[in-house]
């Protein structure tokens, strides 16, 4: 057992060396389903937690951060996003972000474990919001790559993965790879848009999945490629985004102008914002955390730089600061 819950400390391994720590009130849910362990739990500081294989996957309390980083510049890159595919986001925070959007008519989910979405669906309504009703959404338990692959070229217009990382022992490892960024981009509109969260962006573990990710992207079939960031306190790190585009298409409407998205001014963005969801909608994600958001140290630009392996499906990646063995035997020891 890596954890220990109700008045005691939730252990997780996120760098080499480095645990992050946090007390805990009671377990809300525990089961297993044929992918993975599947917790919901609510802790003092974050709020109530969802956590898969032991791994902190979502919190009530800075959620936001993460699925408003996730969705938003994609969707405000396209001038009017009608269908949007999802891998993964069994919460439905992230169907929640893409149906803001009037714009949108259908958003598919695919997510592989039932029982993910039925608990996330009954116990963490502050996530979807509704969004497993909302009639425009279509859920598709399945795997997330067959799942696309049924659809014809040019169906959609924004792409949005938010799946875990890639583990070894886990179902998403082979959904970061060149062949699959490549099959996405074949099922994107012209115009089209794609995202996927890319694990920790904080300098000790970046060069796991962050920066061969974008380099991924950079050599596929897509026109831009952009790595970004923002900080999620429940994951204790600066978390990772990969977003690529095939052309810009600012001139097509009101849309962020995905040529330039580190340069464009705050006031450029929020007007894209206002105009397209409302002033007050978003609690994170606005023209100054955009530019934060997109403007990189100069340390892990230097990284993202120097990336030089391509992800492919003969040449996975698999995450290597999330080995809880470590943590538990040292607990236990104690």
């Amino acid at each position: 057992m890596t954890s220990t819950f109700y008045g005691q400390w939730f252990h997780e391994a996120n760098a080499p060396g480095v645990v992050h720590c946090f007390s805990t009130k009671k377990r809300l849910f525990s089961g297993q389903s044929d992918f993975q362990t599947v917790d919901i739990i609510e802790s003092e500081a974050y709020g109530k937690m969802l956590l898969l294989d032991d791994q902190v996957q979502s919190a009530k309390n800075d959620e936001h951060m993460y699925h408003e980083s996730l969705v938003q510049p994609a969707m405000l890159s396209h001038p009017n996003p009608k269908n949007v595919y999802i891998g993964g986001g069994g919460e439905g925070a992230t169907a929640r972000e893409v149906l803001r959007h009037p714009s949108v008519e259908k958003c598919v989910m695919a997510d592989i474990d039932p029982i993910v979405c039925k608990m996330c669906e009954e116990q963490m309504e502050e996530w979807h919001e509704g969004a497993y009703t909302d009639p425009r959404f279509e859920l598709v338990v399945d795997d997330a790559k067959a799942t696309l692959e049924k659809y014809e070229d040019g169906h959609f217009d924004v792409i949005i993965l938010d799946l875990s990382d890639p583990l070894e022992y886990g179902p998403c490892y082979t959904l970061y790879s060149k062949e699959f960024y490549n099959m996405c981009y074949r099922k994107l509109s012209p115009g089209g848009v794609f995202v996927t969260q890319s694990g920790p962006a904080s300098l000790l573990v970046c060069k796991d999945v962050y920066t061969p990710v974008y380099n991924t992207l950079k050599s596929s079939d897509f026109d831009t490629a952009y790595a970004y960031q923002t900080h999620i306190p429940s994951f204790a790190h600066s978390w990772g985004f990969n977003m690529a585009t095939k052309t810009d298409m600012s001139a097509e409407g009101t849309c962020l102008p995905a040529s330039r998205l580190q340069t464009c001014s705050p006031a450029e963005i929020d007007a894209v914002v206002d105009a397209r969801l409302g002033a007050d909608t978003l609690k994170h994600y606005d023209g100054v955390a955009h530019l934060g958001m997109f403007n990189l140290s100069k340390s892990i630009r230097t990284l993202l730089n120097a990336e030089e392996r391509v992800i492919s499906e003969k040449t996975p990646i698999y995450v290597s600061y999330c080995d809880n063995t470590a943590v538990a035997e040292a607990t236990a020891d104690e």
